[in-house]
């Protein structure tokens, strides 16, 4: 896509290290476990599984909902596999080193995790794989800055990150392209005001920015 960025205007209340995936028209918030039908307008609470965390990940492949890390007393590196057909959890392989505040992204049968913040104050920038059929993690070449709250999206094979912040230094707007197929990273423009804790979404061959402090 083109590297460019603009900006859109929008009015909404501002939340903070919220998780959410869409499954089916239907919003899933992991801490929880709710369920909100888009469409009718309806709210359900679901079955509760995994430990009481925040600021972990979430991705969708098939009927179920994976949930990474976070931080439970601390940063953990569990992952929780969600049934969204039966309302069942199942734990799977941990894998990857304790973390919070990263972010996830699917790619064919597999979940990327990237950055975030570890148990031993690291604002981390590793790159791994998980693949779902096998239930097995692999480690992929680092690349970015190190830093936490960013945000992620999936494009075609490859993966965008952008914004976050880092301990010692402001607040990032950078983006950085990870393509999964050569396992090789490659800055691209920065663009938007710098800011950490926001969410983006990938609509047609474009990453949409919002919120963040």
């Amino acid at each position: 896509p083109p590297n460019t960025f603009s900006t859109k205007s929008l009015d909404e209340t501002g939340l903070v290290e919220n998780t959410a995936i869409i499954y089916d028209g239907t919003k899933f918030v992991p801490y929880g476990l709710l369920e909100n039908i888009i469409k009718p307008d309806s709210w359900t609470q679901k079955t509760s599984g995994a430990t009481t965390r925040n600021s972990q990940s979430a991705i969708v492949y098939q009927d179920k909902m994976y949930i990474f890390g976070g931080y439970a007393n601390g940063p953990v590196n569990d992952l929780w596999e969600y049934d969204i057909t039966n309302d069942s959890w199942v734990q799977k392989t941990s894998g990857a080193t304790a973390r919070a505040m990263h972010t996830a992204i699917l790619y064919q049968d597999k979940m990327y995790i990237f950055g975030g913040y570890d148990n031993n104050t690291n604002y981390l920038n590793d790159i791994w794989e998980y693949n779902i059929t096998n239930d097995s993690w692999t480690q992929k070449t680092s690349g970015a800055i190190h830093r936490a709250s960013h945000s992620a999206v999936s494009y075609q094979d490859k993966m965008y990150i952008f914004g976050g912040y880092k301990y010692s230094r402001p607040k990032f707007n950078d983006v950085w392209e990870y393509d999964i197929t050569n396992d090789s990273w490659v800055q691209k423009t920065s663009g938007a005001t710098v800011r950490g804790d926001h969410t983006a979404i990938l609509y047609q061959d474009k990453m949409y920015i919002f919120g963040g402090y």
